[in-house]
């Protein structure tokens, strides 16, 4: 489910020419909204359970910042870990006042492998301080972004902000992610 939506973001980034959305000031959910999602595959004409995703939002603080607290995780039944395991979390701390992140994390655990990933942005300085975690090693990087860089789970909840009223058939809107 989250290769599908960083490779839609993907592509709908790389092949418009749409404005870009920096921000919003309009907050399109609040502290202790939660969604559940069965996760199902179709096998021959029916459908299977094969897994639950939850997002959550609440209040929180980071650096001593009020912000929001936006958390998405993925899980296989418990009746399918013994073919394939699945527990996989994205959470972003992000500014209340522009939907910025101020932090990002992403664990992901599906059979053997391991990932974890942690990037905290400094928009004044324009750049994330990034570490990689696999089972063996750890990685640190500072990548360059810009004023309208996001996180995955950021550019999810920032996308509920957008008038589409205001767009025509065919149009696009940028997040850089």
């Amino acid at each position: 489910m989250n290769r599908i939506l960083i490779t839609l973001f993907f592509f709908q980034c790389l092949f418009s020419n749409a404005q870009k959305v920096c921000s919003s000031e309009l907050v399109p959910f609040q502290n202790g909204e939660q969604i559940i999602y069965n996760v199902e595959y179709k096998m021959g004409k029916s459908w299977v359970s094969a897994g639950k995703a939850r997002f959550i939002v609440k209040d929180s603080t980071f650096n001593n910042k009020s912000c929001y607290y936006i958390e998405g995780k993925g899980r296989s039944l418990q009746s399918y870990d013994w073919f394939f395991k699945v527990r996989d979390k994205y959470a972003s701390f992000v500014s209340k006042s522009n939907l910025k992140p101020y932090y990002f994390q992403r664990r992901v655990r599906e059979g053997d492998f391991s990932l974890d990933y942690d990037y905290e942005f400094n928009f004044s300085k324009l750049n994330a301080f990034v570490t990689e975690k696999r089972k063996s090693s750890r990685n640190h990087d500072t990548i360059n972004i810009n004023q309208c860089s996001f996180d995955i789970m950021t550019a999810v909840y920032l996308s509920r902000s957008i008038n589409f009223k205001e767009l025509s058939y065919n149009d696009s809107v940028n997040l850089d992610i």
